[in-house]
């Protein structure tokens, strides 16, 4: 009766901008869930949708959903699906719902144990997704995200522009996430093998569990460090910030500049004038500098 009552309100164009249905799989029949979702397709108002707890959702309604998360027309903002025994091929079905949305901002899929490791490295594509508006993905409690889906998770967050917290904390056996399993995430953070692959690293993210901008989170410093950066700046600082400490230890050098992209090339310079000021000392630092990248620049013609 519930569902019907709901269904007909959407249908009528009632304007509801949450539903919060969290454990109503006791109240709301497969029939009643399939009439509701449906209800759900045509509607464009609803940014809030709980339903956390509802492990009778078939295959054939979680197909509805995932056709409301790949509309153009969804206003879906916020979606929690936590401990509705989602498996691998509902994680499939929500991958690729969500390979071209632009709207969801917050995601939950903590608690579906069902989903192995296997679909855990697949539905991680998902941060891949240049258009996405997703800012925290909650993947907490999950048994399945071992050591293959944490390194897929990272790797694809190295292009990701949006994501700002992803948790997974009281994953592994609920033993939490070891020091080594951390290092994965380093190099999204703050690639050092060149300028290029550091500004190009990932400039966003700020946090990795719950509260771990906090000392006694358990988190690396390494990588908090870099969190707290993200965190205390704009994506532009963060980059230069990074660029300095990796590069410029030494004030200015001409090793990092050597195959950077001409495009990368004067924010660079840019930021060695502003980390290191523009007082007379650094002033003679930097036509040194200069000197030695024309000299550097002349014998490169020379042997060519």
């Amino acid at each position: 009766a519930s569902a019907r009552f709901l269904s007909n309100a959407l249908t009528n164009g009632i304007t509801l901008k949450a539903l919060n249905l969290v454990g109503s799989c006791r109240e709301i029949t497969n029939a009643g869930w399939q009439e509701l979702f449906e209800s759900l397709r045509s509607s464009n108002s609803i940014k809030e949708l709980n339903l956390a707890g509802n492990r009778r959702v078939t295959a054939n309604e979680w197909q509805i959903i995932c056709s409301i998360l790949s509309s153009p027309n969804s206003a879906l903002e916020k979606l929690d699906v936590s401990g509705d025994g989602i498996n691998d091929e509902v994680a499939s079905l929500l991958m690729h719902a969500l390979a071209n949305n632009n709207r969801l901002k917050e995601l939950s899929l903590c608690r579906n144990h069902a989903v192995t490791p296997t679909g855990w490295v697949a539905f991680s594509s998902v941060l891949q997704n240049p258009n996405s508006a997703l800012e925290k993905l909650d993947l907490s409690w999950n048994d399945g995200i071992n050591d293959e889906a944490i390194h897929s998770f990272a790797t694809s967050l190295a292009d990701n522009s949006a994501l700002k917290e992803i948790l997974i904390d009281n994953n592994f056996g609920h033993a939490g996430i070891i020091a080594d399993r951390w290092a994965a995430f380093l190099p999204t953070l703050c690639n050092d093998s060149s300028i290029a692959s550091t500004y190009g690293s990932n400039h966003t993210l700020q946090e990795i569990m719950y509260a771990c901008l906090e000392a006694s989170s358990g988190v690396p410093e390494d990588v908090s460090s870099l969190l707290r950066l993200n965190h205390e700046n704009s994506s532009s600082q963060a980059v230069r910030l990074k660029i300095i400490k990796t590069h410029f230890r030494e004030g200015f050098v001409t090793q990092p500049f050597l195959g950077m992209e001409q495009n990368i090339m004067p924010h660079a310079l840019a930021w060695m004038g502003t980390a290191y000021g523009a007082d007379e000392t650094n002033g003679h630092r930097l036509y040194d500098f200069l000197r030695r990248t024309t000299m550097w620049s002349s014998e490169n013609s020379e042997s060519s």
